[in-house]
């Protein structure tokens, strides 16, 4: 039988794509240099960086690791763009598409921000959380399991993945570690100054100011009230008001999960409607921590970021929002343990503090609970400060600890 090279090679293009060709090249070289780190005595991690907007949670830690050993090698996987960190190679050789992680055999350890990152099974797996967790009762089963390290922000967070555990009846032998949240450290340790945040928005620093920080799920407050909300926040003339949105609902139209993060709906430009107005400001940054220590309040709906503000003993509103927890919560988090909607409305260890807040049941009620909220500090004051001691570890040196752990793990001696 004769070879017939041209139908070979249009065969062989018909079932072999050139960005598969690519890939697989890609995945032969980074192993091949993993394997020559490795040979030099060095250390190799994965940094799962899907999103940019994980970098918060993730480069405080390499910081560290930065300044406690030299033994170290990094290779990151991205999404669209790859996030730049000091002292990190960007190059070409590595970075590459995060889905190519679980290819990489030759790393040691695949650390990620979030449990959907996948690595070879031999890959060391450790999972350090994308802020406090909130919303659901456990994480899903499957994806929860395949990590060999959970890092822990606080002790409801250690309770939480204790019912985690016997919830799915896991036999697995997995690592919990008492870390804390990495990101929130500068918060915490006083690094920033609100005179200074302030006037760089240009706003008067003695005005007490509001931060608006929602989630972004449908039927959270932002999709469910829109600018009847705004309409109540541009009533509060006499604050500053710093509008921060989830980076979920400021994706751009060509993400190719727009409608299911947005709702189908360019959030920014309803908020710039409201910019005339000299006291509004909408922030868009990846890093909230200045906007945490600038305000006096927050308002916000089931967010983690109401756990990092709750740190600092403030004040948090929590806007009810009925069609989340009744329509969107037992569809959207169906995999996520027992998620009924009175089981996350008054579980401390899932409802973002609801229970130490003000709750406004009516979005036209907002602004006068503000008033009242900024007129009456000392409201549920005992009870933030008893559920603050349960959210947090390591207060101001979560970093430290984080590294400290990482590198037991992967075995090197600090």
């Amino acid at each position: 039988m004769s070879f017939n090279l041209p139908r070979f090679i249009v065969t062989f293009r018909r079932y072999v794509s050139f960005a598969a060709i690519t890939a697989f090249l890609k995945v032969l070289v980074v192993n091949v240099l993993m394997l020559i780190d490795r040979l030099k005595g060095r250390r190799v991690i994965i940094l799962d960086l899907e999103e940019v907007t994980l970098l918060p949670f993730i480069s405080p830690v390499i910081r560290q690791l930065q300044i406690s050993t030299n033994k170290l090698s990094y290779y990151t996987g991205y999404k669209t763009v790859c996030p730049a960190i000091d002292g990190v190679n960007s190059d070409y050789y590595h970075t590459f598409n995060y889905k190519l992680s679980k290819c990489m055999y030759a790393a040691n350890m695949f650390l990620s921000p979030h449990i959907w990152g996948e690595a070879p099974e031999r890959v060391v797996k450790v999972h350090m959380p994308h802020g406090h967790p909130v919303k659901f009762a456990c994480l899903p089963k499957e994806p929860f399991e395949k990590y060999d390290v959970h890092f822990l922000t606080g002790l409801l967070h250690r309770q939480q993945t204790e019912f985690t555990i016997a919830y799915y009846g896991i036999k697995k032998d997995i690592s919990l570690l008492d870390v804390g949240l990495p990101k929130s450290d500068k918060l915490l340790s006083g690094h920033y100054r609100r005179q200074a945040i302030l006037e760089e928005f240009g706003l008067c620093s003695d005005k007490p100011t509001v931060l608006y920080a929602p989630s972004w799920e449908e039927g959270l407050s932002l999709r469910a009230f829109g600018l009847q909300l705004f309409d109540q926040l541009a009533l509060l003339t006499e604050f500053n008001v710093l509008v921060k949105l989830h980076p979920g609902s400021c994706v751009p139209e060509s993400h190719p999960s727009y409608d299911f993060y947005t709702g189908g709906t360019n959030w920014q430009m309803v908020v710039d409607r409201y910019l005339s107005r000299k006291n509004i400001r909408n922030i868009i940054s990846d890093d909230i921590d200045p906007l945490l220590a600038a305000s006096d309040i927050m308002i916000t709906d089931i967010s983690g970021a109401a756990l990092e503000f709750l740190l600092m003993k403030k004040p948090v509103i929590y806007i009810d929002c009925p069609d989340f927890f009744e329509t969107t919560l037992p569809g959207l988090y169906k995999n996520y343990g027992p998620t009924t909607a009175e089981y996350i409305k008054n579980d401390p260890k899932s409802n973002a503090g609801r229970h130490v807040g003000f709750l406004v049941e009516k979005i036209t009620d907002l602004a006068s609970t503000v008033r009242f909220a900024i007129n009456t500090p000392g409201y549920k004051m005992h009870e933030r400060e008893l559920f603050v001691e349960k959210i947090r570890y390591n207060n101001g040196t979560a970093a430290k600890s984080a590294a400290d752990n990482i590198l037991k793990v992967i075995g090197i001696s600090n």
